[in-house]
């Protein structure tokens, strides 16, 4: 089984619209910026520093994804 993710935002009058590879790179960099928070809202067992560094670790992997995808004009498909 694979998982497709379309990422996407509300627009003001409730509209879908898909995230491109660069605005979907400006949402990881969010969820980056407030990695703290994230983990500490999850649940346990796991201690909160494992969380973080599980959570960190597939962040970088899909910061990587993105890179690639911009030179070569590409897309990101997680799954």
């Amino acid at each position: 089984m694979s998982l497709l993710v379309d990422v996407f935002v509300r627009e003001p009058d409730g509209k879908r619209r898909i995230l491109d590879v660069a605005e979907f790179r400006r949402e990881v960099a969010l969820l980056r910026s407030r990695l703290d928070e994230v983990a500490h809202g999850t649940q346990r067992p796991r201690t909160v520093e494992d969380h973080r560094h599980q959570i960190e670790s597939r962040l970088r992997i899909i910061e990587e994804s993105i890179r690639k995808a911009l030179e070569i004009g590409g897309g990101v498909l997680i799954w």
